[in-house]
């Protein structure tokens, strides 16, 4: 039995050999080949013993190697099935990953990845994470709580450091990240002061080719966080291209296998529906591969993509959108809300929202500015949190409609 294992085993290295050979590294491919021989190893080795089993201790080991590479191959499938994802995003991790491995700074270099919600920020800096992290001396994926104490106390605990509730706390985080290269991802960055935080609790001389990656749903934002917009990778700028929007949902879907041609036309109608939207694509594509592959269990997909509240894409994205909502000032929320007066798809021009929206009283008063400019500047702000989406600018690039 632990031979069949085995056998299984190497027949799935063999398969995932070419396949890595032009995703991924040459690490990785070293790596892979090692594990082939090492299973041919211990074939040679159960030949040997072959007849001799009759000893505990040797029957132990015979389970043990025949466990192994029951593992092995579980890891080697699992790992074949999230590079097949990985596949539909290469052109965006590769762009990203091209920023990270510039040497050309003479001191820590921050990197901002913006866009919109659902976009797939912390999808693409998560893979380009797991490939570099190990060629930084520490590393550390913070996900942004509400206060810098919450935020120290994570990067304590990311990093692995004992987390003493004195007042040397920030000090001690200092002189660690001081003495090593490191890569620091913030996931999730809302406002300037959210940054300052990050800023004052890393050290001032930073060591050469440390990187801090930062995602946000701001233009400007990202902008503030940098020195350089060369360091900015707007994926609102290289969105999925059909064939990449395409390739992940049939990836989930049909677990690799080519699209039925009799759900061609249902499948096609679903991505276009979500709009090349990796996170929706994913979240519909998740809820489809448990359906029979029929041409009606589709088109009940798609029909309830247009209005049903509880479907899984249209949930995945109240909760964006919610999180989005909840941290919008008062007066940014009534502005936003007003936009439920219009049906969907339905261009507004910019001049009649701000007359409504100051006919509404939505607008605040400020010094020195009028009441229009005051509600432009209002509906620039949506626009920049990705909560709006413009459908025409003029030759100056304002908004016209929206």
């Amino acid at each position: 039995m632990a031979e069949i294992a085995l056998s299984g085993a190497i027949t799935v290295v063999s398969k995932v050999v070419p396949f890595l050979y032009k995703i991924c590294s040459g690490r990785d491919r070293r790596n892979i080949e090692e594990v082939r021989k090492w299973l041919n190893t211990m074939i040679a080795y159960l030949k040997d013993t072959e007849g001799r089993e009759d000893t505990a201790g040797l029957k132990d080991r015979v389970q043990q190697v025949q466990d192994i590479a029951h593992e092995t191959q579980d890891a080697i499938e699992e790992f074949m099935n999230d590079h097949h994802v990985l596949v539909s995003i290469k052109r965006r991790v590769e762009a990203l990953l091209d920023r990270v491995l510039r040497g050309d700074q003479p001191r820590d270099v921050v990197i901002s990845v913006v866009g919109d919600p659902g976009s797939g920020k912390s999808t693409v800096i998560h893979e380009v994470f797991e490939m570099v992290k190990n060629s930084f001396e520490c590393s550390a994926w913070v996900s942004i709580p509400s206060s810098c104490e919450d935020l120290l106390e994570k990067l304590f605990q990311e990093l692995e450091l004992p987390f003493d509730p004195g007042k040397y706390k920030k000090r001690s985080l200092q002189f660690h990240l001081q003495q090593k290269r490191y890569i620091l991802v913030f996931d999730g960055i809302w406002s300037e002061d959210q940054w300052n935080c990050i800023n004052e609790l890393l050290p001032c001389n930073k060591k050469q080719g440390s990187k801090i990656i930062i995602s946000t749903r701001y233009r400007n934002l990202a902008s503030y966080c940098t020195s350089s917009h060369d360091y900015i990778y707007d994926l609102n700028l290289n969105p999925l291209t059909w064939e990449e929007a395409w390739e992940l949902f049939c990836t989930k879907v049909f677990q690799g296998d080519k699209c039925p041609d009799h759900l061609v036309d249902w499948c096609e109608k679903i991505v276009i529906r979500c709009e090349k939207s990796p996170h929706a694509i994913v979240a519909v594509a998740n809820f489809l591969s448990n359906k029979p592959r029929i041409g009606t269990e589709f088109k009940n997909v798609l029909d309830s993509l247009e209005c049903e509240p509880g479907h899984p894409v249209s949930l995945s994205r109240y909760k964006i959108f919610s999180h989005s909502y909840y941290h919008l000032p008062p007066n940014l929320k009534s502005c936003f809300l007003h936009f439920c007066n219009f049906p969907e798809f339905h261009p507004v021009k910019c001049g009649t929202l701000i007359h409504q929206l100051i006919g509404c009283g939505f607008i605040e008063e400020k010094e020195v500015k009028t009441l229009d400019q005051v509600a432009y500047e209002n509906l620039v702000e949506l626009v920049q949190m990705s909560m709006v989406h413009v459908t025409r600018r003029d030759s100056e690039g304002r908004i016209r409609s929206c």
